[in-house]
């Protein structure tokens, strides 16, 4: 497909294609985030469901070793980045936290005595979720790339199918159009395509083209009959022009004998 038209047509597909791949991607990419954003709160839910007993448990007992085991354990997780006890009493801490990002978390360590609910203190956890950024950042060239590709290879397939049922037979009746001459007999407009059960948009533009290539050699022929008529009777009426002149020329000439002669026999008589 080298006109022009087929290269707008797939420059067309192209940016189509290249548009909706990076809505796609964009949709894929929030709804990834959202994810793993769930995801993360899941994972931190766990952690304080298996650390904040053991906490409570050591608070109880005076074991500040056994709390600075748990926050450590607790900072392992890849989106915590400092975790603290606060009991009003003590502040136990390990970590950094940075300042103007990720957020807190605040867990109260309650413990039941007798029925009572007593608070031994608060569990303060900050997250960061840079890590899930640099992960997004890391995933958003594949997942587009991967929208990109396969849109394009959908628009290429699209391409060539729409060049085999209809773009080469369009080159085709353009082609016979263009080489189309009245003046000769030629074969009429034949597409090479199984032909279906019902005529479809093609058979009858291949049909009216053909019917108005009859249309126009008959009229042609007729244009020819009518140009011979007129010749014929061109030459017929020249035919009897110069007849009539020959015979006006016979006239003249008779005339100018008869003149003659009446001349003769007057002068004679005298």
């Amino acid at each position: 497909m080298k006109s022009r038209l087929a290269r707008k047509f797939v420059l067309l597909i192209i940016l189509v294609s290249t548009l909706f791949a990076l809505l796609g991607g964009s949709v894929e990419l929030y709804q990834l985030y959202q994810r793993e954003l769930g995801a993360v709160e899941q994972r931190l839910d766990q952690v304080v469901s298996r650390h904040a007993p053991g906490i409570v448990v050591a608070l109880r007992h005076g074991d500040p070793e056994q709390v600075q085991r748990e926050l450590e354990d607790i900072l392992k997780h890849p989106h915590v980045v400092a975790a603290t006890v606060d009991t009003k009493v003590r502040l136990y801490s390990v970590g950094t936290p940075v300042d103007g990002q990720g957020s807190e978390r605040r867990i109260p360590l309650l413990h039941q005595d007798q029925g009572r609910e007593l608070a031994l203190g608060v569990l303060i956890l900050t997250t960061s979720i840079e890590t899930l950024h640099d992960y997004l950042l890391r995933s958003a060239p594949i997942v587009l790339a991967t929208r990109v590709v396969g849109l394009i290879l959908l628009a290429v397939l699209l391409l060539y199918l729409f060049y085999r049922l209809v773009g080469r037979h369009l080159a085709r009746i353009s082609e016979y159009s263009a080489t189309l001459d009245l003046n000769r007999i030629t074969q009429p407009l034949r597409l090479q395509r199984s032909g279906g059960d019902k005529p479809d948009e093609l058979d009858r533009m291949v049909e009216s083209i053909n019917t108005m290539k009859d249309f126009l050699a008959e009229k042609l022929e007729e244009v020819k009959h009518t140009n011979l008529r007129l010749e014929e009777e061109v030459r017929d009426h020249e035919q009897a022009e110069e007849e009539k002149r020959l015979l006006q020329q016979q006239l003249i000439q008779t005339q100018k004998m008869e003149a003659i002669g009446t001349l003769a026999g007057g002068i004679a008589h005298d």
